[in-house]
């Protein structure tokens, strides 16, 4: 087998393996969200501040059969590499998913890496767990399973006006005697910056992570703003809802939509609330609010995506009263080899 690095700018190349990443995943997952090429040659190109991503062809006998990615952050989980691979469904069975792992295991080691994380789709039924082909890889291969994760849709049309009303006047009881709401699309508003690029940082801090060992990366205002203009140049735009805090200014709450210019599918990002002002229906608040933005500004939207941790209670409550429904699971995988 040749395994080759992928330039950046090689779009033939790229293209190549973005679409044999694709007959994978809609081979073992036909009911995972579209991923759009734009926005994964962007990312690649352009790359993410105190990060860096390498892509990778395999190919027997000039034919590709696998493609592959390592991540590598700079800035935190400095001993850990992140790897996806991905074997065209008619090459299977032929050892090439355990070639293009070790040859990820070698690179990750060579950049001091020793805990190496992968994820992979599954049923929600634990009975079928196994029958996911990455399922029983990772466990040949001696992963653990750090963390489930349910993944969930969400379609626009299906929650009624009345609902919609009740879900917010809910929320606004609790909530807007003390926070007001902000709204914006693409990179916060100049005295919001700081305070947004602070918070995005708390991820790993605040978000259920099961058994995975991982540590936030702080952003700076700068890394946040090179990471909203990718998403930008590729044609996502980010759709915020904020809550502050009226008294202290203090922002409270922060929810985020990725919307693919023209495509129906939306992923939901980030939905976060800071400890301190927890206990107040802001998740939900901000929630709402970013969804009546999105049906102003993108007609065309059908349906939201979500993931969240089985384990993240008040979230996953509230995805349920909007009416998210599960789909299946991704399990997240760590292995340590040192």
């Amino acid at each position: 087998m040749e395994i080759t690095y992928i330039d950046p700018d090689d779009t033939t190349t790229l293209r190549l393996a973005f679409d044999l990443m694709q007959r994978a995943i809609q081979h073992d997952w036909p009911h995972s969200m579209p991923m759009d090429f734009r926005f994964y040659q962007a990312s690649y190109q352009r790359g993410k501040p105190g990060s860096e991503h390498r892509y990778y062809l395999a190919r027997e006998q000039g034919r590709p059969v696998g493609a592959l990615t390592l991540g590598l952050n700079h800035k935190a989980n400095l001993k850990s590499a992140f790897l996806d691979v991905f074997v065209d469904p008619d090459e299977r069975r032929k050892g090439h998913g355990t070639a293009m792992l070790e040859f990820l295991y070698s690179e990750g080691r060579k950049a001091g890496r020793h805990t190496f994380y992968a994820d992979t789709h599954t049923e929600l039924d634990p009975d079928r767990k196994a029958e996911a082909p990455g399922f029983s890889f990772a466990q040949k291969h001696g992963f653990d399973i750090g963390l489930e994760v349910v993944n969930r849709i969400f379609e626009v049309t299906d929650l009624s006006a009345d609902r919609e009303r009740e879900l917010t006047e809910r929320a606004e009881r609790s909530a807007a005697g003390d926070y007001e709401l902000r709204s914006f699309i693409g990179h916060p508003p100049v005295d919001l910056k700081q305070a947004v690029a602070a918070l995005t940082s708390t991820t790993m801090d605040e978000v259920p992570l099961g058994d995975l060992e991982l540590e936030s990366q702080k952003d700076s205002v700068a890394d946040r703003e090179h990471i909203t203009e990718t998403r930008l140049q590729s044609g996502v735009r980010p759709m915020y809802t904020v809550a502050c805090h009226r008294e202290t200014g203090e922002l409270a709450a922060l929810t985020l939509l990725f919307v693919y210019d023209r495509l129906p599918d939306v992923y939901q990002g980030l939905t976060i609330v800071t400890p301190r002002h927890r206990g107040h229906k802001l998740g939900l608040w901000v929630k709402m609010a970013n969804l009546r933005l999105l049906r102003r500004e993108a007609e065309y939207a059908q349906r939201i995506w979500t993931d969240n941790a089985d384990v993240n209670a008040q979230m996953n409550a509230i995805n349920a009263a909007m009416g998210f429904k599960p789909v299946d699971m991704v399990l997240e995988f760590q292995k340590k080899t040192e």
